[in-house]
Protein backbone atom coordinates (compact mmCIF):
# COMPACT_ATOMS: atom_id res chain seq x y z
CA UNK A 1 0.00 0.00 0.00
CA UNK A 2 2.83 2.53 0.73
CA UNK A 3 4.50 2.19 -2.23
CA UNK A 4 1.38 3.55 -4.34
CA UNK A 5 1.91 6.46 -1.64
CA UNK A 6 5.45 6.91 -2.72
CA UNK A 7 4.58 6.71 -6.40
CA UNK A 8 1.86 9.23 -5.97
CA UNK A 9 4.24 11.35 -4.40
CA UNK A 10 6.55 10.60 -7.40
CA UNK A 11 3.31 12.09 -9.53
CA UNK A 12 3.16 15.22 -7.66
CA UNK A 13 7.21 16.32 -7.69
CA UNK A 14 6.05 15.76 -11.24
CA UNK A 15 3.36 17.78 -11.59
CA UNK A 16 3.87 20.68 -9.30
CA UNK A 17 7.78 21.41 -9.95
CA UNK A 18 8.22 19.11 -13.00
CA UNK A 19 10.21 16.34 -11.01
CA UNK A 20 12.35 19.50 -9.56
CA UNK A 21 12.89 17.49 -5.77
CA UNK A 22 14.61 20.67 -4.22
CA UNK A 23 12.43 23.18 -5.64
CA UNK A 24 9.46 20.61 -3.86
CA UNK A 25 11.20 20.38 -1.11
CA UNK A 26 11.03 24.18 -0.07
CA UNK A 27 7.64 24.75 -1.34
CA UNK A 28 6.85 22.14 0.83
CA UNK A 29 9.09 22.84 3.75
CA UNK A 30 10.08 19.46 3.95
CA UNK A 31 13.93 18.78 4.38
CA UNK A 32 15.22 17.75 0.61
CA UNK A 33 17.33 14.72 1.90
CA UNK A 34 13.60 13.57 3.53
CA UNK A 35 12.13 13.81 0.74
CA UNK A 36 14.54 11.75 -1.17
CA UNK A 37 14.67 9.21 1.29
CA UNK A 38 10.81 9.20 0.96
CA UNK A 39 10.61 8.79 -3.47
CA UNK A 40 13.92 6.10 -2.93
CA UNK A 41 11.65 3.77 -0.11
CA UNK A 42 14.12 4.39 2.58
CA UNK A 43 11.65 5.85 4.83
CA UNK A 44 7.70 6.01 4.51
CA UNK A 45 6.14 9.52 4.75
CA UNK A 46 4.57 10.19 8.02
CA UNK A 47 0.98 12.36 8.60
CA UNK A 48 2.88 15.53 9.05
CA UNK A 49 4.83 15.72 6.04
CA UNK A 50 2.01 14.14 3.77
CA UNK A 51 -0.39 17.31 5.74
CA UNK A 52 2.61 19.60 4.55
CA UNK A 53 2.56 18.45 1.14
CA UNK A 54 -1.39 18.24 0.60
CA UNK A 55 -1.94 21.99 2.00
CA UNK A 56 1.28 24.09 0.90
CA UNK A 57 0.90 22.17 -2.88
CA UNK A 58 -3.50 21.97 -3.07
CA UNK A 59 -2.82 18.27 -3.39
CA UNK A 60 -5.91 16.00 -1.86
CA UNK A 61 -4.79 14.21 0.78
CA UNK A 62 -7.39 11.86 0.06
CA UNK A 63 -5.65 10.90 -3.47
CA UNK A 64 -2.21 11.08 -2.41
CA UNK A 65 -3.27 8.57 0.69
CA UNK A 66 -5.66 6.38 -1.77
CA UNK A 67 -5.30 7.16 -5.49
CA UNK A 68 -8.98 7.65 -5.18
CA UNK A 69 -10.32 11.26 -6.72
CA UNK A 70 -8.90 14.31 -8.14
CA UNK A 71 -4.98 15.22 -7.67
CA UNK A 72 -5.75 18.63 -6.54
CA UNK A 73 -7.95 20.55 -5.00
CA UNK A 74 -10.38 22.79 -7.00
CA UNK A 75 -10.98 25.21 -4.61
CA UNK A 76 -13.62 26.87 -6.94
CA UNK A 77 -16.13 24.39 -4.95
CA UNK A 78 -18.51 25.22 -2.72
CA UNK A 79 -18.20 23.90 0.66
CA UNK A 80 -21.79 23.33 2.30
CA UNK A 81 -21.50 24.82 5.56
CA UNK A 82 -21.30 23.17 8.87
CA UNK A 83 -24.67 24.90 10.32
CA UNK A 84 -26.76 22.59 7.50
CA UNK A 85 -25.21 19.14 8.89
CA UNK A 86 -26.77 18.03 11.56
CA UNK A 87 -24.05 16.96 14.73
CA UNK A 88 -25.64 13.39 15.49
CA UNK A 89 -25.41 12.94 11.34
CA UNK A 90 -21.39 14.38 11.53
CA UNK A 91 -20.74 11.67 14.75
CA UNK A 92 -22.21 8.70 13.15
CA UNK A 93 -20.44 9.36 9.96
CA UNK A 94 -16.97 9.77 11.85
CA UNK A 95 -17.66 6.87 14.40
CA UNK A 96 -18.77 4.82 11.17
CA UNK A 97 -15.73 5.66 9.15
CA UNK A 98 -13.06 5.19 11.63
CA UNK A 99 -14.63 1.88 12.63
CA UNK A 100 -13.89 0.61 9.15
CA UNK A 101 -11.07 2.99 8.37
CA UNK A 102 -7.92 1.52 7.01
CA UNK A 103 -4.59 2.83 8.35
CA UNK A 104 -4.48 5.08 5.68
CA UNK A 105 -7.68 5.94 5.92
CA UNK A 106 -7.59 7.02 9.53
CA UNK A 107 -3.82 8.70 8.71
CA UNK A 108 -6.10 10.99 6.24
CA UNK A 109 -8.99 11.59 8.82
CA UNK A 110 -6.24 12.93 11.39
CA UNK A 111 -4.48 15.05 8.78
CA UNK A 112 -7.83 16.66 7.35
CA UNK A 113 -9.15 17.03 11.10
CA UNK A 114 -5.78 18.98 11.63
CA UNK A 115 -5.99 20.77 8.33
CA UNK A 116 -9.62 22.21 8.76
CA UNK A 117 -9.46 22.46 12.28
CA UNK A 118 -5.86 24.08 14.15
CA UNK A 119 -8.19 23.73 17.62
CA UNK A 120 -8.44 20.19 17.34
CA UNK A 121 -4.63 19.73 17.76
CA UNK A 122 -5.30 21.42 21.11
CA UNK A 123 -7.97 19.31 21.99
CA UNK A 124 -6.18 16.19 21.56
CA UNK A 125 -2.97 17.97 23.61
CA UNK A 126 -5.72 18.71 26.64
CA UNK A 127 -8.05 15.58 26.33
CA UNK A 128 -4.00 13.68 26.69
CA UNK A 129 -3.13 15.50 29.65
CA UNK A 130 -6.12 15.48 31.58
CA UNK A 131 -6.07 10.97 31.04
CA UNK A 132 -2.37 11.75 32.09
CA UNK A 133 -3.65 13.64 35.29
CA UNK A 134 -6.68 11.08 36.01
CA UNK A 135 -3.63 8.04 35.50
CA UNK A 136 -1.05 9.34 37.97
CA UNK A 137 -3.68 10.25 40.63
CA UNK A 138 -5.27 6.60 40.01
CA UNK A 139 -1.33 5.37 40.83
CA UNK A 140 -1.22 7.45 43.98
CA UNK A 141 -4.47 6.29 44.66
CA UNK A 142 -3.21 3.10 44.42
CA UNK A 143 -0.32 2.78 46.27
CA UNK A 144 -1.69 4.46 49.36
CA UNK A 145 -4.05 1.70 49.61
CA UNK A 146 -1.03 -1.08 49.11
CA UNK A 147 0.63 0.76 51.95
CA UNK A 148 -2.16 0.64 54.01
Amino acid sequence: MQNNVIKRLKIAVEQTTKGNLKQFALKCNIPYRTLQSYISGEREPGASNLFKIATQLCISIDWLLTGEGEMFIDKSKKVVPVEDIPKEKMKTWIDEFWQNASDDEKAWLKVEFQRVFPEFKEWLKMKNSEEELKSSQFKKVSEKKKTA
